[in-house]
């Protein structure tokens, strides 16, 4: 929030009511960022981030994407996928027929939802030297797939997402450089059990 909304929340906190107040805040921004976990890392001020802890692209494009975004925004931000890269799409008898139709029907839906959309490419492999405890376990189950699988099947999805989004209001983001060598796995700026960073460290 900027200053002048912390100032109402600070007097709606000391009457009871922020709760009611935060979420008219959230809701009336017109900038969103959402997706799984990792959509947190998209948040700067004035942006609202709905995060679905544990959901799947799989299952968002399923439920359908507008259900996650209110309307009239002026720009959308989506990072979905990350566990399907994880845990799923291998699994499928045909990774690469199942990479391209997610990535058409993302773009698809993503792109009637705001004036200005932006899709997130899938995030690079965590070093498999480091032990983060739980980080690429979902459901009890460790990730399924060589990191060099994964990272077949990440590059496969990037592309297949840039060429849906030809032509169209959807722009495809990659991660910065600065977390692809895995410097940015700093001690200091992980959360205590997983991979996702620390907002101070955002």
């Amino acid at each position: 929030p900027n200053k002048k909304e912390l100032a109402s929340l600070g007097i709606l906190a000391m009457e009871g009511n922020v709760t009611e107040k935060y979420e008219q805040v959230r809701l009336a921004r017109r900038d969103w960022a959402i997706g799984d976990s990792h959509a947190t890392m998209l948040w700067k001020p004035v942006r609202t981030v709905e995060a679905i802890f544990g959901k799947t692209l799989f299952s968002a494009l399923r439920d359908g994407l507008e259900i996650y975004s209110p309307p009239d925004l002026e720009r959308a931000h989506f990072c979905f996928g990350n566990i399907d890269l994880r845990h799923h799409i291998l699994r499928y008898p045909n990774a690469e027929q199942m990479v391209m139709e997610m990535a058409e029907e993302y773009v698809k839906q993503a792109r009637s939802l705001a004036k200005e959309v932006s899709i997130c490419s899938l995030l690079p492999e965590i070093d498999p030297e480091r032990k983060l405890k739980n980080a690429y376990w979902h459901k009890g189950t460790p990730s399924f797939g060589s990191p060099e699988e994964r990272s077949i099947v990440a590059q496969m999805f990037r592309e297949a997402l840039l060429n849906y989004s030809k032509g169209t209001n959807v722009t495809i983001v990659d991660p910065p450089e600065s977390i692809k060598g895995g410097g940015w796995f700093k001690k200091e700026c992980l959360e205590p059990n997983g991979l996702h960073l620390r907002t101070d460290c955002y």
